[in-house]
């Protein structure tokens, strides 16, 4: 059974990759599966640059008191946030950016997307057979729009200095943005369900914004 939710939660975050496809023009669905091809290879990577970056500078984590939330906020928002945004940005440039042809910085945005629910999908893998399905169904919604959301910065920044000759250090800020509020997000996640509420309106905040600044995008040139 555990195979046949793999396969669903994959396909999953396939669906998404179709729907921005299909609602924002700008991206053939061969570009699409390149940059979630490059996403999905891309996960296994950063979790274990974010594993061994955790055991080997930061050791065994307390249960409980000051020091728990500590951990987890130098956890979140100087390990888990920065990898998984710096890699995702990684196979973003390597894969797609150097090998396809963006005229236009929606198209950019859309690839940057495509990669990020490629990351997306195989963690949501990883949690499944971690966590299992019950814990792992509601990823279908956060994990994949959440991933999807932060990649907008990054890849916005990219996108306009590649097409619009944007100074390079936007890319840097949008790496930096996002970082920050996939840190936020997993950060007070971590804690009861009354931190938890602040998770949900950052990915709230992060989800519009990101199918906001699309429509924009899309209608700017």
């Amino acid at each position: 059974m555990i195979h046949l939710y793999s396969v669903l939660f994959f396909a999953a975050s396939l669906a998404w990759v179709f729907y921005f496809s299909q609602r924002y023009s700008g991206t053939g669905r061969k570009d699409a599966g390149v940059a979630f091809t490059a996403g999905v290879l891309s996960a296994p990577v950063a979790g274990v640059i974010s594993y061994f970056l955790q055991t080997g500078f930061m050791g065994e984590e307390p249960l409980a008191g000051d020091g728990f939330h500590l951990y987890q906020f130098i956890l979140y928002f100087f390990i888990v946030g920065p990898v998984e945004e710096g890699i995702k940005f990684l196979a973003f440039f390597l894969v797609v950016i150097r090998n396809l042809r963006v005229k236009k910085t929606h198209e950019a945005i859309l690839l940057g997307i495509a990669t990020a629910l490629g990351f997306a999908g195989a963690e949501n893998i990883l949690y499944l057979y971690a966590y299992g399905w019950q814990l792992t169904l509601p990823r279908l919604i956060l994990g994949n729009l959440g991933h999807a959301g932060y990649a907008v910065f990054w890849a916005y920044g990219m996108g306009a200095h590649l097409t619009e000759n944007a100074p390079y250090h936007l890319i840097w800020a949008g790496l930096l943005a996002a970082s920050i509020l996939h840190g936020m997000y997993n950060y007070f996640l971590s804690f009861s369900y009354s931190y938890a509420v602040v998770s949900f309106l950052t990915f709230a905040w992060v989800t519009f914004f990101m199918f906001r600044f699309l429509r924009v995008e899309v209608h700017r040139r």
